[in-house]
């Protein structure tokens, strides 16, 4: 299939690790310091081979109507198994002087001829260190003609050069004001610039020991970015996001600025540079700056401890803001940091998970309580601004950070369930990176969704062995899977488990088994038979299907590592994940599976009959119908407020308003409930808020990128 899609080849080391990482949020130490100023050029050079040539108006059509990103980084060694008689049209090669020769000797394996760029100093490639944007802009123009010109004529092709020749420039428009120059606003300024805005001079950021002028900064260019969008139109379910959110993070155990790790690092300093540490790196709560006190005024980079701490955290924060910016401006989209405070709550989450696994009543009051305390904290550090930026008035938002943002709180419910979110996690940052940069829309048939494969795992005597094959029995009874071709299959070890996952080639798989974790420093793991399966380890040994539903109690928990179960399969291939934030009941957890089954089965085929949907669309409308379906049942069971003939009413309607895609299906949800019963609607809201701040459905989240899995007829 012909697509004008670039494919950025980052040529990496053969040895590159992921043992030698960076310290903080673990970037493989030769990308980090080889390969930042490919990132920073891959926000500057198009995408797709059609971009340089279009209109500024055109050229946002392209973008939100899905532009894809193919960055692939790939070790010399493995070149030509990779790309050997590849005949994708447009590529480009990225090499430093370590891995130039291979990547030289690669070109022939490809049938057009790719561009390379390196950063060695020679005449065999183009050299960056000579070229200025403007020259870079011209070689990559010239060398789309010149490949263009060695395709066989046919209309597509015809097509393309027409829209070369017509000689379509974009818009040169200037800032109406001076842009702030600061690493917050550079995923926001780049989309900007490639639309044709420039600045004559820019803002400079004021040493300062709070967040204003930043977020000052940063709403003001997505407000630029925001009236552009709108003026564009373009059907909502071919836009990929309406905002990027993102924040810092490093890995958990780095967050205890007690631990024994860092107590051991304190007695090597006096304690203003003690006191530095902690309030400037460790736990920083707004974008990064710090200030320090008059009285002990000293020049962090001067200390040989501090000043590799610190110069490691800022290659690290560029390095994530370069993969941010590439994403916001591949999409046209407005990429909105959150300051560091939003991640300092690790206590509060460890005793939130301890919560949720005590039955008493008593418990369920204090974790109400508890998650209107988080919620509330995180509106404070975020700020009215930044959420009206990022979140009020959109509906798709993209969050790449470690912390659970479904659960922020808005007009009483939980955005999980008012937006479609996904969340990219940070940690580790090569992961984060491969996420976020493999971004090619993967368009399938229904076909592909009909064969799903059930992993069950559990000893013969486990009283919960049992919900899942239960509750799917019922669906089977009714015929409400006749699309789907079901395969279950009980494994008892890790061998079996690769065996039952390599003989499967569907798109789908559930994990029905145990699940836990080992703490802030430990990988996650399954449960199969006797064994602790690591997910990790089976990379290049067991084929994970792109879709992966973790039916297994904290997949990817708030009180564990980066290390997660739900971050191990994206690591084996898989590209969106459901994951587990705790342990999960077993009988609310059988029956969230067996009715997503039963939605995929009817749902998914009426819907693909006037348009296509993403996967993310897809779960998302499942979580709100979830989460309603949980509410209700706590008011029949739990406060007596609803007769079990009520609920079946209320869930019925309330399921075809969702599903309908009606506006506003919280308020409709709660004025329901109020008719049915007679209350005020701020009783029901009230209620919803004071004792349904959790319910189950809480405990899932929509990992990797879900809205590039795109379902059609």
């Amino acid at each position: 299939m012909f697509t004008t899609t670039i494919r950025h080849i980052v040529v990496v080391p053969n040895d590159v690790s992921e043992e030698n990482c960076t310290f903080f949020q673990r970037y493989s130490d030769e990308i980090v310091n080889s390969y930042q100023w490919v990132f920073d050029v891959l926000s500057d050079v198009p995408h797709d081979a059609l971009e340089p040539f279009l209109n500024s108006p055109n050229y946002i059509k392209s973008k939100l109507a899905g532009s894809s990103l193919d960055v692939q980084m790939i070790r010399s060694d493995l070149l030509k198994a990779v790309y050997d008689e590849s005949d994708w049209v447009f590529n480009i090669i990225w090499s430093t002087p370590e891995t130039f020769s291979q990547a030289k000797e690669s070109e022939v394996l490809f049938k057009y001829k790719p561009l390379h760029i390196t950063s060695l100093e020679t005449t065999e490639a183009l050299f960056i260190g000579d070229l200025s944007p403007d020259s870079l802009s011209e070689e990559i123009n010239n060398y789309i003609r010149q490949t263009l010109s060695r395709l066989d004529s046919c209309d597509a092709v015809e097509e393309i050069l027409a829209i070369i020749d017509s000689g379509q420039k974009k818009d040169e428009i200037k800032f109406d004001f001076s842009p702030l120059n600061h690493n917050c606003t550079r995923a926001l300024y780049k989309p900007l610039t490639g639309y044709g805005y420039y600045a004559e001079d820019c803002e400079d950021i004021i040493p300062s020991d709070n967040i204003e002028q930043h977020v000052r900064g940063m709403t003001k260019l997505s407000e630029v970015i925001n009236e552009i969008r709108g003026s564009v139109e373009i059907p909502r379910h071919l836009i990929k996001n309406d905002s990027i959110i993102y924040s810092m993070a490093m890995c958990s155990f780095l967050y205890k600025h007690n631990s024994q790790m860092w107590n051991e690092l304190y007695r090597k300093l006096e304690k203003p540079k003690r006191d530095f540490l902690k309030s400037a790196i460790i736990r920083n709560k707004l974008f990064s700056n710090f200030s320090i006190s008059n009285t002990e005024v000293f020049n962090p980079y001067e200390d040989p401890i501090i000043s590799g701490l610190l110069k490691e955290r800022q290659s690290e924060l560029a390095m994530f803001t370069s993969v941010v910016t590439i994403l916001a401006v591949n999409q046209f989209t407005p990429a909105l940091r959150l300051p560091n405070a939003v991640m300092l709550h690790h206590d509060l989450l460890k005793n939130i998970s301890a919560l949720i696994t005590n039955p008493n009543k008593k418990s369920h009051r204090n974790l109400n309580i508890k998650l209107k305390n988080y919620s509330d904290v995180l509106k404070s550090e975020i700020g009215g601004e930044l959420i009206n930026a990022s979140i009020i008035d959109k509906n798709k938002i993209l969050a790449m950070c470690d912390f659970p943002i479904e659960w922020l709180n808005l007009d009483g419910f939980p955005i999980m369930v008012t937006h479609e979110v996904s969340r990219i996690p940070t940690t580790p940052g090569n992961l984060c990176s491969q996420l976020a940069l493999s971004g090619q829309r993967v368009v399938l048939p229904y076909e592909a969704f009909k064969d799903i494969l059930i992993v069950s795992s559990f000893n013969s005597f486990d009283p919960i062995k049992d919900h899942l094959t239960s509750s799917l029995e019922h669906f089977k009874t009714n015929n409400q899977y006749k699309n789907l071709n079901i395969t279950e299959v009980n494994v008892s070890s890790e061998s079996e488990l690769i065996d039952a996952l390599n003989d499967f080639s569907g798109g789908i798989v559930v994990f029905d088994c145990h699940g836990n974790h080992g703490g802030v420093t430990a990988h996650g793991w399954l449960c199969i038979g006797d064994d602790k399966v690591d997910v990790w380890s089976l990379a290049h040994r067991a084929r994970i299907p792109p879709i992966v539903i973790l039916s297994a109690c904290s997949t990817h928990p708030i009180d564990g590592s980066h290390a997660s179960v739900a971050n191990g399969l994206f690591r084996c291939g898989a590209i969106s994940v459901i994951g587990t934030y705790a342990p999960i009941r077993a009988d609310h957890a059988g029956l969230f599976v067996a009715r997503l089954l039963f939605r995929i089965s009817e749902f998914i085929p009426i819907v693909i009959k006037s348009r296509s949907i993403s996967w993310r669309e897809v779960i998302t409308g499942f979580f709100k119908m979830s989460y309603s379906t949980d509410v209700l049942q706590y008011m029949v069971s739990e406060s007596k407020m609803l007769t079990k003939q009520q609920y079946i009413e209320i869930h019925n309607e309330v399921n075809y308003i969702i599903n309908s895609g009606q506006d506003d299906w919280t308020k409709k949800f709660t004025s329901l409930i109020s008719d049915k019963i007679g209350k005020d609607e701020s009783e029901i809201y009230d209620l919803i808020n004071e004792e349904c701040r959790f319910v189950d459905t809480m405990l899932y989240s929509q990992l990797g990128r879900p809205e590039n899995i795109v379902i059609c007829q």
